[in-house]
């Protein structure tokens, strides 16, 4: 009966999940577009000053809640061409 319970609980709560890709070329503004949707969606975030943000080594990871979805953004590291 537990088992029934939480999975119906689950299933009124949960939020549908989504991942995004922000794939681009170096220094055209990624990590920046990141910042500024974490901070018009996320309340009590705190964006980093755009002058601070560096060149991307690696991957960025921003979650976002939005009404009932889940956004994962994924900002890749820029790569020179």
């Amino acid at each position: 009966m537990y088992t029934l319970l939480h999975g119906f609980y689950k299933y009124m709560v949960q939020k549908d999940e989504y991942c995004v890709l922000i794939l681009g070329l170096d220094n055209a503004g990624k990590t920046t577009y990141l910042e500024a949707a974490k901070t018009k969606y996320t309340k009590k975030y705190k964006a980093m000053n755009p002058n601070r943000i560096t060149t991307t080594v690696g991957l960025n990871i921003g979650k976002i809640d939005v009404d009932a979805v889940r956004l994962s953004f994924w900002d890749l590291g820029g790569f020179y061409i």
